[in-house]
């Protein structure tokens, strides 16, 4: 009997609409004909590859994504600032199931050094948290998520 190979993870997927693939270089993005059409390839590439995947992206895609490939999407919150959920409303979000790592983090990239006060009572955003989650240091620093990826694939 041939064993499949363990999963790989992606902690680093975004389930973007179409207006993303409009942004200017350098990206370059090859923009798909349709959402669906664009869901569909990257599902079929994710159980293709055995990968299971962290995806962020708005809370209705990375529903939608996850209804549609349960057993590849893990699902990730993005969050740009601290206005965008507050640490409770994420707390709530864990322990419901609706996300499982908080990533995305670019706060960086709205104004929010690493250190801001402001996030320090975020889930995920400083050490010894109980939820999993990428820390503030760049587009994909995921050091706080991978040591947490077996807990939530569980």
């Amino acid at each position: 009997m041939a064993h499949r190979k363990p999963p790989i993870i992606d902690v680093h997927l975004h389930a973007l609409t179409l207006a993303d693939f409009d942004m200017s270089p350098p990206l370059r993005l090859r923009r798909p004909g349709s959402q669906s059409e664009y869901m569909r390839e990257t599902l079929s590439i994710l159980e293709r590859y055995n990968i299971k995947a962290v995806t962020s992206g708005t809370p209705e895609l990375v529903r939608e994504w996850r209804g549609a490939a349960p057993d590849r999407i893990i699902p990730g919150f993005l969050l740009f600032n601290p206005e965008d959920a507050s640490p409770e409303e994420l707390r709530e979000s864990f322990g419901r199931g609706d996300i499982a790592v908080l990533g995305e983090v670019v706060t960086q990239y709205h104004g929010y050094p690493p250190d801001d006060p402001s996030l320090e009572p975020y889930p995920g955003c400083s050490g010894g948290s109980e939820c999993p989650g990428g820390d503030p240091h760049g587009p994909c620093a995921a050091r706080n998520c991978l040591h947490r990826l077996a807990e939530v694939e569980g």
